[in-house]
């Protein structure tokens, strides 16, 4: 019998410091990818002509609540992780030459697939790898995500598409490279523990309802204000500006939200709400960006409190949810046939988060104020 052992030789970092970059650059990696679509929409028409991108998300969906099924019961991540991660570049470098946008579906199968592993194994990592500031790291490891989403729009006015493809597979080897014998995953038995559904459930439609807006406006902003008549080149500008507040809000917020988390996420979405509702007005597009900022925290705020209420049995609810959303929200935006309407489906959306933070509030205080 041979027995074959690969060992990777690393810089002088902890383990504690190497594992936390690998977080960071897997969810810099997930942005990228999360941006994509809406940043090369119209380089994708222009090189096939009309497309459905729905079919995208669709296989986007599919694969990644697969991925997640995959490993959401396990309490290993090593080689897991770096597994789904050398998946994710293999599916890009593929997608980098495809010459049909079927070729672009079939691969987004294989990165998907990845994706789903990536995102619950990066969270939840830098999550117990700094368990001590709770909500304040999980802001700040989730700001690489909004970097990789505020780049890949900026990419799209300088690059073709099919060369951001190759530069994100080096991205997600270099990611597979940090990953390299993850810790196993902290206090969770895949026997025992359970995912209490009553508590959870205000939590996930939280969720469900911020990653389905983020994705909409993430995809179909930039195009909803060129019909309003922005220029083209200022929508995708007003984009990346976006996922830059994304990332500055969570840098900037991280450790006043963690204070009183339940408490100012209301707050902040009822500025979201506001925020959005004055892009209806064609010279308040840059709304956008004020959005994006107090949306910043959010995911870490919902993800660290259930965290903390639920254990970790709840996390991959959070996922399966956020798939579906990323998935389907654009997609039912793509059936609105007046581009200037889907502003009001912005702010539709906007206004039902802040009211279903409110009865996540509600909720908790009926269940005796497990957390905050």
């Amino acid at each position: 019998m041979i027995r074959v052992e690969i060992r990777l030789s690393f810089p002088h970092w902890t383990p504690k410091v190497r594992f936390t970059l690998a977080g960071c650059v897997g969810l810099l990696l997930h942005g990228l990818m999360i941006a994509a679509p809406g940043a090369f929409l119209l380089q994708w028409q222009a090189a096939f002509g009309p497309i459905d991108v729905g079919w995208y998300y669709l296989a986007f969906m599919v694969s990644g609540i697969t991925g997640l099924t995959l490993t959401a019961r396990r309490s290993r991540r090593h080689p897991l992780l770096a597994g789904a991660l050398l998946l994710i570049g293999l599916g890009l470098a593929l997608a980098s030459q495809m010459p049909s946008f079927l070729g672009i579906v079939l691969t987004a199968l294989l990165v998907g697939l990845g994706d789903g592993v990536l995102t619950l194994q990066s969270n939840s990592l830098v999550g117990e790898l700094h368990a001590e500031r709770g909500i304040t790291f999980l802001n700040w490891a989730n700001a690489p995500f909004g970097i990789g989403a505020l780049t890949t729009p900026l990419l799209a006015v300088f690059l073709s598409w099919r060369l951001v493809y190759f530069l994100m597979a080096l991205v997600a080897l270099l990611a597979a490279w940090l990953a390299w014998q993850a810790p196993p995953v902290a206090n969770f038995s895949p026997q025992r523990d359970r995912l209490p559904w009553r508590r959870a459930l205000p939590f996930l439609g939280v969720m469900f309802l911020y990653i389905g807006l983020e994705g909409a406006m993430g995809t179909w902003s930039g195009i909803y204000l060129h019909a309003q008549g922005w220029p083209l080149v200022w929508g995708n500008l007003i984009l990346s500006l976006y996922w830059g507040g994304l990332t500055i809000g969570r840098l900037v917020l991280a450790t006043w939200v963690n204070r009183q988390p339940l408490r100012r996420l209301q707050r902040l979405l009822l500025i979201g709400a506001l925020a959005i509702a004055a892009t209806l007005v064609p010279a308040l597009g840059l709304g956008f960006v004020l959005a994006a900022m107090v949306y910043g925290p959010i995911f870490a705020i919902v993800f660290g409190l259930l965290q903390r209420g639920c254990g970790h049995a709840s996390l991959p609810a959070i996922f399966y949810t956020g798939f579906l959303a990323q998935s389907l929200v654009p997609s039912l935006f793509s059936l609105i046939p007046d581009a200037t309407m889907r502003g009001y489906g912005f702010a539709v959306l906007a206004i039902a988060l802040y009211g279903a933070s409110r009865y996540l509030a509600f909720a908790i205080a009926r269940q005796n104020g497990f957390i905050d």
